[in-house]
């Protein structure tokens, strides 16, 4: 972004040329260049021969180098070979798509706002307030639609978030350029006067069709930001080493082993821009819990608390850590050991249980911690008993039962062992489900999903009933 700011009249000065001369003199006008974009016209940057109505270029490089890009351009797409051809000029799309990528993932960073929030930003989103004690205050003004609607929300920033919402601004009124000429954008003049900051190419040399503007476009996953621009990131600085993944399992002790190990690249989402952000604001002991839950757009605080648990586990002393871990793993290892016991039983009948069984029972104490350590053996509390499953469950156990039990046709899931003893806690459970269905609406969601709830409890039931005879 720093890049792009110093080099940004160039830059500018290169597209203007390509649209606005070499693009609209082939094609007649510019808006000529927009509606046979799809290549109906003399591409300018070609080593042919111009004529008295067309104007060949050459390579873009020529251009590029005409304005003094070359090296920027380079230095963060790769060089250009003559392998591309008429198609050198898209670099100049994927260096403006990087920056704009790189920006949204900069103010993400410093906000903690979601991806989507992130996409709805216009190019007048930053809003500084003066304090009288605290100086100038950033912010971000946007839309919130999740869990706290808001159609003029605020995010307070970093006093750098400048940096990237000027580059990307000026990126998002060289492509309003082009956009305008096209009429089947729906484009008003709020669009003109205040584009996007993230939009699609608009620009005369690319391809493919827009959907209407005000359409915001599906977000890139993480990782394929990562792959469609390997020189935005430092390898060496995204790769696993050995200290990161000891912190890592300390916080997680069910880390995939087949996709975090040391020397793998981490695994990246938007997501954990907003969970990091969090934990990094609790730790800092700067941010209080009704600022954070503001800051996240969250409708309670206990969802706030939520993303920024692991600061407690990364905020304990190494001594408190270890003891912590190791009582963790022993207990889980005790539990464990008592699965062969007549209390549990699984849904889909002995031959099941017997299996999951003999992985235990094949350990001793101190061989089943180890692999409760390595994640080769998981095992998590939940409500109906222990499900076995080391992958992460959509459904969770905690709140509903319902997947769990198999729902109305399955018998059950093949990863769960249902503990008999917890009749106790299942009645709790029902009462409680039996009381939500006397005030609910009786067709509506949640309604349905209360008596599939309740379904589940009486299949959990007759599985109980089933062992004690």
């Amino acid at each position: 972004m720093q890049d792009y700011t110093e080099n940004q009249d160039r830059i500018e000065d290169c597209f203007r040329f390509c649209a606005e001369d070499a693009y609209a003199h082939n094609a007649g006008s510019l808006k000529g260049a927009m509606t046979l974009r799809a290549g109906k016209f003399a591409q300018p940057f070609q080593n042919k021969k111009s004529t008295h109505s067309v104007t060949y270029h050459g390579p873009f490089k020529l251009t590029a180098d005409r304005f003094g890009i070359t090296e920027l351009l380079e230095r963060w797409t790769g060089p250009f070979t003559g392998k591309e051809g008429g198609k050198q000029i898209l670099k100049l799309s994927q260096y403006l798509d990087l920056v704009s990528k790189a920006g949204l993932a900069y103010l993400l960073n410093f906000s903690i706002m979601r991806i989507e929030e992130g996409y709805s930003l216009r190019s007048d989103c930053l809003l500084i307030e003066h304090d009288e004690k605290f100086g100038d205050i950033p912010m971000l003004v946007g839309e919130t639609t999740k869990t706290d609607p808001d159609s003029d929300a605020r995010w307070p920033v970093s006093k750098s978030a400048p940096i990237a919402i000027d580059a990307m601004k000026h990126i998002a009124a060289l492509r309003m350029l082009c956009a305008r000429e096209r009429d089947d954008l729906g484009i008003n003049e709020e669009d003109e006067d205040n584009p996007y900051l993230t939009s699609y190419r608009y620009e005369p040399w690319g391809s493919g069709k827009h959907k209407p503007y005000r359409t915001r476009p599906k977000a890139l996953d993480y990782q394929q930001v990562l792959s469609f621009y390997p020189l935005l990131l430092d390898s060496a600085q995204i790769t696993i080493n050995a200290e990161d993944l000891r912190i890592a399992r300390m916080i997680t002790p069910t880390l995939d082993q087949e996709v975090f190990k040391v020397g793998a690249v981490w695994p990246f989402a938007w997501h954990q821009l907003r969970r990091t952000g969090s934990v990094n604001m609790q730790a800092s002991g700067l941010v209080d819990d009704p600022s954070l839950q503001y800051q996240l757009k969250h409708r309670s605080r206990a969802m706030a608390l939520y993303y920024g648990r692991n600061h407690s586990r990364l905020a304990l002393s190494e001594e408190t850590r270890t003891l912590y871990l190791k009582t963790m793993y022993q207990e889980q290892a005790r539990a464990l050991s008592a699965i062969s016991g007549p209390q549990f039983l699984s849904p889909l009948g002995e031959t099941r249980k017997a299996a999951i069984v003999n992985l235990i029972s094949e350990k001793d104490a101190a061989a089943l911690i180890k692999s409760i350590k390595q994640g080769e053996v998981s095992a998590r509390n939940i409500r109906a008993g222990f499900c076995f499953n080391a992958r992460p469950c959509p459904y969770g156990g905690i709140e509903s039962i319902t997947h769990c039990l198999g729902g109305d046709d399955g018998k059950g899931c093949p990863d769960l062992l249902l503990d008999v003893s917890k009749a106790g806690d299942i009645n709790r459970y029902e009462k409680a489900v039996d009381a939500q269905l006397a005030v609910i609406h009786p067709d509506s969601p949640r309604c349905r999903a209360l008596q599939a709830e309740k379904r589940s409890i009486e299949k959990y039931y007759a599985h109980a009933q089933a062992q004690d005879r």
